[in-house]
Order: C-alpha cells, then sequence, then structure tokens
C-alpha cells in the first residue's frame, strides 16, 4: 500500500470521535466536581474529587485542542495547525512509533486486527523541532501513517519491533527491502 502525496492533503479529527469525548470530559468533570460545590465534603475526598475532576478536565482541553488542529500533509513534510502547531520535514524525520492502545485486554497471541478490535492507534513523529503525536481517530490517519513510514525507511531509521508489527497489522510493509523506491 503507498500513497501518493504529490501536493497537500489536510484532515481533521472525526467529530463523531470528539463528540463523545467532549460528553465523557464533561460528564466525568460536573460528576466529581459538582459535589465540592454542593456538599460539605470531608477534605479528602475534596482532594480525591479535585484531582479526578482535575483529569477530566484536561482530558475535555485536550479534546477541544484535536477539534481545533488541522494535519497537513505534503511531499516535503507533517504539520499541524492549530493551537499547538508543529512542523516535522520528512528529511529531519529522527524518530518514529506506532502504538496500538486496547480497550480491553488480548487473551490470544494471534496477529492483533485493529479493525475488529477496541481501541485507537497513537503515531509519534519526533523531529529536530519537537514532536508530533496523532491518534487514529484522525481522518487520514492511514495516509500519514503510509508516508511517515516511507520517509523513516528512506533515512534507515531503525524501528521498533512493537512500531514494525502495528505497521505490518495495518498492512504496510516495514522492511525497505520489500519496498518500492519512493520519492518523497
Amino acid at each position: 500500500m503507498s500513497t501518493d502525496v504529490t501536493e497537500s492533503h489536510q484532515f481533521r479529527y472525526d467529530v463523531s470521535v470528539l463528540r463523545w469525548d467532549y460528553v465523557r470530559a464533561i460528564a466525568g468533570a460536573v460528576i466529581c466536581l459538582a459535589p465540592l460545590v454542593m456538599i460539605e465534603v470531608i477534605p479528602e475526598m475534596v482532594y480525591i474529587l479535585g484531582a479526578i475532576g482535575a483529569v477530566f478536565t484536561v482530558f475535555g482541553v485536550r479534546t477541544s485542542v484535536r477539534h481545533m488542529t488541522t494535519v497537513e500533509l505534503s511531499r516535503q513534510g507533517v504539520r499541524t495547525i492549530g493551537p499547538m502547531g508543529r512542523a516535522i520535514q520528512w528529511e529531519e524525520l529522527n524518530g518514529m512509533k506506532l502504538a496500538f492502545y486496547s480497550m480491553k485486554r488480548r487473551r490470544s497471541e494471534d496477529r492483533m486486527d485493529f479493525a475488529a478490535s477496541k481501541g485507537w492507534m497513537e503515531l509519534k513523529l519526533e523531529g529536530a523541532k519537537g514532536t508530533i503525536r496523532l491518534d487514529s481517530s484522525l481522518d487520514g490517519f492511514d495516509a500519514v501513517v503510509d508516508v511517515a513510514c516511507q520517509a523513516a525507511l528512506a533515512r534507515d531509521l531503525e524501528l521498533n519491533p512493537v512500531t514494525l508489527a502495528n505497521l505490518d497489522a495495518m498492512g504496510f510493509a516495514p522492511s525497505a527491502s520489500s519496498l518500492p523506491d519512493y520519492h518523497l
């Protein structure tokens, strides 16, 4: 599988996923923080509910940042446009990691079927000027992974075994010898 990047493409996070993330963040924050304002709570509970409510609030802010972010993929590199904007040129790519986070524990050691499993993937790209993290709820996530894989192989970056297994499970050829000559 190969993605042809002859011009730039812009991708955004899937609004249906973000909508449910907003619901989770708001519900969690309200459930944890409302008792602190409505009833008298012992000091230990203030710390516990406050900390958990803060986690939900941070999750809501993170969801909002993803909602405002656009990812631009081009022949030159990848960049995020939005509140936490970053850019990585392919010739400056220093590292790539692709991780899968499952919602439930896997019982067999068979090859993971990402489409059938509950969970998400995260792509971490490291460049000279910073790091970009993208998750699989991004429309066009596969295209970004494909081009990043091509760039990593073109730069002879060492990919860890987890990344190689996840690339293989997504249908990308993780070994340089099996890839045609890509011109990024």
